[in-house]
């Protein structure tokens, strides 16, 4: 403990000493000594007020340690906490988890900016903390995009697949009618995903679905009559997957005159 009572010079004592007055130092209310020299009492007093004033520099310097290093421990809890949301999102690539993490990260960041407001103030620029969390919102914002542009790839793709199915599907209807004979329009699906026909010049036409496409639950074979019929009619289903929790299925239903219908849904998976 640092005494910070000052001591007091007595300079005429009740009593004076065989060598003359004597000097009594007090600290508070006890006696610390006594000298024969002003000078002397002079030197002790200065002394003890720089021994004072050094302790109580040192008191300060680890007082703003221990904010410091708590300020610094609180930091680093904001960003633990909101690089764990950012790592379970990323885990789950949930979209709608993803955006509540975000807003909770943002909402993290001004709560932080609001507690430290006069340190910022007094010192320009960003802390690393605001620099980290502002760079694991960015990086969920480009995982974000990503998805998103991964599902408008994927959904491209199957749209493409099922317009051209569906027309392969009026071209071997046509084919059949124009020659007067029967088209077998055979599909393999997953995992070979690929369908074949006889095409109007007697040439096998084949086709494979893009990557991430696949064909479900089709029959093995379509048979276009020669008058375009097909006997109780067809169905088949086209899926992708465009994200972790959502199938996007395309079904094109072969009437029994043989004419394709499609239609588009989004599943959970």
């Amino acid at each position: 403990m640092i005494d910070d009572r000052p001591i007091r010079k007595l300079w005429y004592s009740e009593k004076p000493g065989p060598n003359g007055t004597v000097y009594v130092l007090w600290r508070g209310d006890t006696v610390v000594g006594g000298l024969t020299s002003q000078a002397e009492a002079d030197i002790i007093c200065h002394n003890d007020q720089e021994r004072r004033r050094m302790a109580s520099d040192r008191s300060n310097d680890l007082r703003k340690h221990h904010i410091e290093k708590s300020r610094r421990k609180q930091e680093t809890q904001v960003l633990v906490g909101t690089l764990q949301k950012v790592t379970a999102v990323l885990r789950t690539c949930n979209e709608r988890e993803m955006q509540k993490a975000k807003e909770e990260a943002g909402l993290i960041l001004r709560k932080y900016r609001r507690l430290h407001a006069g340190h910022a103030n007094a010192h320009a620029g960003f802390t690393v903390v605001e620099a980290l969390v502002v760079m694991a919102l960015a990086f969920m914002l480009l995982t974000v995009a990503v998805s998103v542009v991964s599902q408008g790839i994927n959904a491209s793709r199957i749209r493409a697949a099922s317009q051209q199915l569906t027309m392969d599907l009026r071209l071997a209807r046509l084919t059949a009618v124009t020659k007067r004979t029967t088209i077998d329009f055979v599909v393999s699906d997953n995992p070979i995903n690929a369908y074949q026909y006889l095409d109007i010049r007697g040439k096998i036409h084949r086709e494979v679905m893009p990557p991430g496409v696949r064909l479900t639950g089709s029959p093995t074979t379509i048979h276009f009559l020669p008058n375009g019929s097909v006997l109780g009619g067809a169905s088949t289903i086209l899926e992708v997957a465009l994200t972790d929790s959502i199938v996007e299925r395309r079904t094109i239903d072969t009437s029994v005159l043989g004419v394709p219908r499609l239609t588009v849904a989004r599943l959970a998976s």
